[in-house]
């Protein structure tokens, strides 16, 4: 017998008036050796009052979590739905949920999509500016310092290939080092690194959702 965790739980019980899950919690022991221990306590009135309060609070919670659930389901199938709709005539919409099929990173509340091509980032750019996003677009660089480029040079070569970008929506790039493994294959293959261009907004990656169903369907026109 747990001799030291009984008498801890049959203070905290008397004194404080836990329940059986906090004393359970705060002693590390099996609920059901709490409820042995402490089975012959009774609480106080102002006790049991304490502990219907928390349970109500618990069960309001918990309810409360649940709800939310259901509505962040109901809200990421209507952005679906909507972005399925597009989808049938919106061809350069397609294009995006094409790009994001392959490339994306596949959050649930985040467009994002990593790549080293610019011409396929400024498309992707372009398009996000057109939509209104061209405030909370973030743009983060990863490269490796072996090839002798500045952060700076780096930063100005994404700015001249793609207009969108201002100082605002860059983030602190991450700086690669080259591992033995790799025996030194990526230099000078990608001198300005990999960028990834994200968007965080939960209707916007939902309707892509919404598109990228279009296209499994074979729904093309």
């Amino acid at each position: 017998m747990k001799v030291n965790e009984k008498v801890e739980a049959r203070r905290l019980r008397l004194e404080y008036g836990l329940s059986l899950k906090e004393i359970s919690k705060q002693l590390g022991v099996a609920k059901s050796s709490v409820s042995l221990w402490v089975r012959d306590i009774t609480l106080t009135p102002n006790q049991k009052m304490e502990l219907i309060k928390q349970e109500k609070i618990t069960h309001g919670q918990i309810e409360a979590a649940r709800i939310n659930k259901l509505l962040a389901k109901t809200r990421y199938k209507a952005f679906q739905e909507a972005g399925f709709q597009r989808s049938k005539h919106d061809y350069d919409f397609r294009v995006i949920c094409s790009l994001y099929w392959g490339e994306g990173t596949k959050d649930k509340n985040s467009f994002s999509i990593s790549n080293c091509d610019s011409d396929m980032l400024k498309l992707i750019g372009k398009w996000l500016v057109g939509e209104g996003y061209s405030d909370i677009i973030t743009f983060r660089i990863q490269y490796y310092d072996e090839n002798g480029l500045s952060e700076r040079e780096v930063r100005n070569y994404w700015m001249n290939e793609l207009p969108f970008l201002t100082e605002n929506n860059f983030r602190k790039s991450t700086i690669c080092k080259i591992n033995r493994a790799s025996q030194r294959k990526k230099i000078g293959t990608r001198p300005y690194g990999t960028a990834t261009i994200t968007v965080h907004r939960t209707e916007l990656v939902q309707s892509i959702y919404g598109g990228i169903a279009f296209l499994k369907n074979g729904c093309v026109v």
